[in-house]
């Protein structure tokens, strides 16, 4: 079955979770690119190959990998994953470890999504080993979660829980439902002090972080403690961010760009279109939705902008360059920084 458990009435308004990037049209274009990969592939298909449409965090398959060894996953454990979008990290963990995975996804849509996709790889993951919840997880019970189960042994959560208002909420509900000695693996955003007023601006009008408030380190600490979890490892992944939503985003620019350029060169002023002296510009700046994914990677840019990053830079990445121009102060300290958080319930 692609249905799934629901408590819909208990969502929150769908504009907090970028709702704006996952229209109908959205959600068609990720089905249609599976099952072009799922042709392809035939029966050597597996969840890796769905990454480039389900896997959409920085660590991509490095973390997972780190998630399975720290939590020391087997046959016998059992997963809740926060945010689980249409299911890439739920189907990879369970895929290399054989436990079961429960995913808490608020948008039905990506849980429609997630079960179809469950079902192109039935082959090699087994689909009765994963379920998807549609619901707010601050905002239902504990049994609600664990469906008759018992407690989970590991809670992942990858660029999820930023964008929940309630923290104190969202802790106390993962105090309840990790088992004691279980472990937890995070990937969030963190604010070191005086985050910037335009930094705040981003999180808040473009990726839906509530009063663009980012929790600190001593802020996850501090409440995390509170309801039994304990932080044990602490790492700054910024600088792998930084060069992940660069390329990303260079990458879509550049796509966009010679999709355009295509779509002139069949225009009747064709000649235009092989102007190099016209096309940057003309193809950079064409008007667009506020709100499309190419905005928005351009924001998430603009928010790691790698102004303390060794390795990093910027001329590797012209179209992005050009699209940001001086509209923005990409050399202020980089006071939003992304972390991986391991740790245990006592």
């Amino acid at each position: 079955s692609t249905s799934s458990p629901s408590i819909m009435a208990q969502q929150p308004n769908s504009k907090q979770l970028d709702a704006h990037l996952y229209d109908d049209a959205h959600f068609q274009r990720m089905l249609h690119r599976a099952v072009d990969i799922a042709l392809k592939k035939g029966a050597d298909l597996t969840p890796p190959d769905f990454f480039s449409i389900d896997m959409l965090h920085y660590l991509q398959e490095e973390g997972l990998t780190d998630a399975i060894k720290y939590g020391e996953l087997g046959s016998k454990s059992r997963v809740l994953d926060i945010g689980s979008g249409a299911g890439g990290p739920a189907r990879y963990v369970s895929w290399k470890t054989g436990c079961s995975v429960t995913g808490v996804e608020i948008q039905q849509n990506l849980v429609n999504v997630a079960y179809i996709m469950n079902r192109l790889l039935s082959t090699c993951v087994d689909p009765s080993r994963i379920q998807f919840l549609t619901c707010d997880i601050t905002k239902v019970s504990t049994s609600d979660v664990l469906q008759g189960g018992p407690l989970f042994t590991m809670i992942v959560s990858q660029l999820c829980m930023l964008h929940i208002s309630d923290k104190d909420a969202l802790f106390s509900m993962c105090g309840q439902l990790l088992g004691a000695g279980g472990h937890f693996y995070l990937e969030e955003y963190c604010a070191l002090d005086n985050v910037a007023a335009d930094a705040e601006k981003i999180l808040e009008q473009d990726v839906s972080v509530p009063h663009g408030h980012v929790l600190t380190r001593g802020e996850f600490a501090t409440k995390m403690e509170h309801n039994g979890l304990i932080i044990e490892q602490w790492e700054d992944i910024t600088d792998q961010t930084v060069s992940f939503v660069w390329a990303r985003c260079e990458k879509y620019l550049k796509d966009r760009k010679e999709r355009r350029r295509a779509k002139l060169n069949q225009s009747v002023d064709s000649s235009r279109a092989s102007s190099s002296s016209v096309q940057d510009e003309e193809l950079d700046h064409e008007d667009e939705p506020t709100h499309d994914v190419g905005h928005f990677y351009i924001q998430i840019a603009k928010l790691f902008h790698g102004s303390d990053s060794s390795d990093f830079s910027r001329s590797d990445f012209p179209n992005v360059m050009r699209c940001i121009g001086r509209s923005y102060d990409l050399s202020g300290p980089q006071t939003i920084r992304c972390v991986k958080i391991k740790g245990v319930k006592k």
